[in-house]
Formats: C-alpha cells, structure tokens, sequence
C-alpha cells in the first residue's frame, strides 16, 4: 500500500479495523510505521504483512497530523508489505 501525501512538519499512519471496529493484530496505529515528507508513493508498513489480509474485505483508517492525503493505492503495493 501506498500514500501520496504532503507531511513536512507532521505524519500519518494508518490503521485496519476488523468486524468488531477494533484494529486487527498488527495492524493497529501503533503498529503502522510514521510516514513523514512530500511523498508521491510513501510505502505504508505495519508489524505484520498486508498481504496476510489478501482477498478479505477490509477498512483503512487514517490519521493525520499537519498532513494531507490525496491518494492512497493498493495495488501498486511491494510485494513484502
């Protein structure tokens, strides 16, 4: 997954909640890595890969400090996330 945002004096992270609204294991805010910086395609990277929740329908969450998001795009992931 990635981000195509603008983050120079704040971040964002992201989380994945499951059926419960709860985040998933690994997949929660803390474990998603802080992206900072003017990124066209800012890999997001959590504890665990993404490629664990392939073909399941899922929900992003996220969260902005001093940031803009303007696209996020799944399929143009790394294969390693």
């Amino acid at each position: 997954m990635t981000l195509n945002m603008d983050a120079p004096t704040g971040d964002v992270t992201v989380q994945i909640p499951g059926g419960n609204d709860k985040p998933v294991d690994g997949f929660t805010r803390k474990d998603c890595a802080s992206i900072s910086g003017d990124v066209p395609a800012a890999p997001v990277r959590w504890k665990k890969p993404l490629a664990l929740l392939k073909g399941k329908p899922i929900r992003l969450e996220f969260f902005l400090k001093n940031a803009r998001l303007f696209a996020f795009d799944l399929a143009g992931s790394p294969a390693k996330q």
